[in-house]
Protein backbone atom coordinates (compact mmCIF):
# COMPACT_ATOMS: atom_id res chain seq x y z
CA UNK A 1 0.00 0.00 0.00
CA UNK A 2 3.15 2.47 -0.28
CA UNK A 3 2.62 3.89 3.18
CA UNK A 4 -1.16 4.96 2.49
CA UNK A 5 -3.62 4.04 4.96
CA UNK A 6 -5.98 1.21 3.45
CA UNK A 7 -9.00 3.24 4.43
CA UNK A 8 -7.75 5.94 2.24
CA UNK A 9 -7.37 3.33 -1.38
CA UNK A 10 -10.73 3.48 -3.03
CA UNK A 11 -10.17 0.97 -5.39
CA UNK A 12 -8.46 -2.75 -5.70
CA UNK A 13 -8.55 -2.98 -9.15
CA UNK A 14 -4.70 -2.49 -9.66
CA UNK A 15 -3.83 -5.40 -6.87
CA UNK A 16 -1.19 -7.43 -8.43
CA UNK A 17 -1.84 -10.74 -6.99
CA UNK A 18 0.48 -14.31 -6.87
CA UNK A 19 1.35 -15.42 -9.91
CA UNK A 20 -0.27 -18.88 -9.25
CA UNK A 21 -3.79 -17.73 -8.12
CA UNK A 22 -5.48 -17.72 -11.61
CA UNK A 23 -3.88 -21.23 -12.22
CA UNK A 24 -5.79 -22.76 -8.66
CA UNK A 25 -9.57 -23.60 -9.52
CA UNK A 26 -12.00 -23.49 -6.92
CA UNK A 27 -12.16 -27.20 -6.23
CA UNK A 28 -8.34 -27.47 -5.13
CA UNK A 29 -9.22 -24.58 -3.09
CA UNK A 30 -11.95 -26.27 -1.49
CA UNK A 31 -10.58 -29.46 -1.22
CA UNK A 32 -7.49 -28.76 0.35
CA UNK A 33 -7.98 -25.45 2.19
CA UNK A 34 -11.82 -26.58 3.70
CA UNK A 35 -11.98 -30.16 3.27
CA UNK A 36 -14.34 -30.60 0.94
CA UNK A 37 -14.69 -32.95 -2.04
CA UNK A 38 -13.09 -36.46 -1.80
CA UNK A 39 -11.21 -35.68 1.03
CA UNK A 40 -13.97 -34.85 3.63
CA UNK A 41 -12.88 -34.95 6.85
CA UNK A 42 -13.84 -38.13 8.96
CA UNK A 43 -14.35 -37.96 12.72
CA UNK A 44 -11.05 -38.54 14.38
CA UNK A 45 -12.78 -40.79 17.43
CA UNK A 46 -13.55 -43.30 14.73
CA UNK A 47 -11.29 -45.72 13.38
CA UNK A 48 -11.60 -46.58 9.54
CA UNK A 49 -11.82 -49.71 8.25
CA UNK A 50 -9.17 -50.81 5.45
CA UNK A 51 -12.22 -50.50 3.10
CA UNK A 52 -12.46 -46.75 3.65
CA UNK A 53 -8.89 -46.28 3.31
CA UNK A 54 -7.90 -47.94 0.33
CA UNK A 55 -11.17 -45.77 -1.24
CA UNK A 56 -9.41 -42.60 0.19
CA UNK A 57 -5.75 -43.57 -1.44
CA UNK A 58 -7.24 -44.35 -4.64
CA UNK A 59 -8.91 -41.32 -5.01
CA UNK A 60 -6.28 -39.07 -3.99
CA UNK A 61 -4.51 -41.11 -6.16
CA UNK A 62 -6.63 -40.33 -8.98
CA UNK A 63 -6.82 -36.91 -7.92
CA UNK A 64 -3.02 -36.42 -8.45
CA UNK A 65 -2.59 -37.95 -11.60
CA UNK A 66 -5.03 -36.08 -13.05
CA UNK A 67 -3.45 -32.99 -11.96
CA UNK A 68 -0.29 -33.67 -13.41
CA UNK A 69 -1.96 -34.77 -16.37
CA UNK A 70 -3.32 -31.00 -16.94
CA UNK A 71 0.48 -29.83 -15.86
CA UNK A 72 1.80 -32.15 -18.30
CA UNK A 73 -0.38 -31.35 -21.10
CA UNK A 74 -0.02 -27.10 -20.31
CA UNK A 75 3.77 -27.87 -20.05
CA UNK A 76 3.40 -29.57 -24.10
CA UNK A 77 1.33 -26.83 -25.39
CA UNK A 78 3.98 -24.36 -23.94
CA UNK A 79 6.70 -26.17 -25.59
CA UNK A 80 4.67 -26.38 -29.01
CA UNK A 81 4.18 -22.93 -29.12
CA UNK A 82 7.42 -21.56 -28.23
CA UNK A 83 8.80 -24.60 -30.66
CA UNK A 84 6.62 -22.68 -33.65
CA UNK A 85 7.72 -18.82 -32.79
CA UNK A 86 11.46 -19.66 -32.53
CA UNK A 87 11.41 -19.73 -35.96
CA UNK A 88 10.36 -16.59 -36.75
CA UNK A 89 13.47 -15.70 -34.42
CA UNK A 90 16.39 -17.56 -35.81
CA UNK A 91 16.53 -15.78 -39.06
CA UNK A 92 17.05 -11.85 -36.79
CA UNK A 93 19.87 -14.09 -34.74
CA UNK A 94 21.91 -15.72 -37.63
CA UNK A 95 23.94 -12.10 -37.86
CA UNK A 96 24.63 -12.53 -34.60
CA UNK A 97 26.42 -15.79 -35.20
CA UNK A 98 29.68 -16.90 -36.43
CA UNK A 99 30.78 -20.50 -37.09
CA UNK A 100 34.40 -21.15 -35.96
CA UNK A 101 35.31 -24.66 -35.94
CA UNK A 102 32.12 -26.03 -34.38
CA UNK A 103 31.75 -23.36 -31.87
CA UNK A 104 29.31 -20.54 -32.38
CA UNK A 105 30.78 -17.25 -30.75
CA UNK A 106 29.23 -13.68 -31.05
CA UNK A 107 30.97 -11.68 -33.04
Amino acid sequence: HLGQSLSELDSFDDYMGSDDEEEVDGEIVSDYHFGGGIFKKVDSNQPRNREEIMKEVIAKSKYFKQLHQRERDESIALTEELDSDIGSLLPHLAGHWKNNNQQEVFK
